[in-house]
């Protein structure tokens, strides 16, 4: 189950509230989370393509972001991710 604070947010849980707890959802919630946040950002892109290879190194990355930078909010860490 989500922590409360990720709640609050219009875009999806945890996307635009900071990260701290992100990392310690398990299983299929973080791991929807990030497929999600995936989506976003490739439909903020405007394409349709991607590599599974670069996301999982991404999402990889993201993840150790998350734990180093919990203040950091989800989408701005996910933009360094794929920049």
């Amino acid at each position: 189950m989500w922590p409360e604070r990720f709640k609050t947010s219009s875009l999806h849980p945890g996307m635009r509230q900071e990260i701290g707890e992100l990392p310690l959802i398990s299983g299929a919630n973080r791991d929807g989370a990030i497929a999600f946040l995936h989506g976003f950002m490739l439909g903020k892109s405007g394409t349709a393509k991607f590599n599974v290879d670069v996301l999982k190194k991404q999402s990889d990355d993201f993840i150790e972001r998350c734990l180093a930078n919990p203040d950091e909010k989800a989408v701005d860490a996910m933009s360094k991710m794929k920049s």
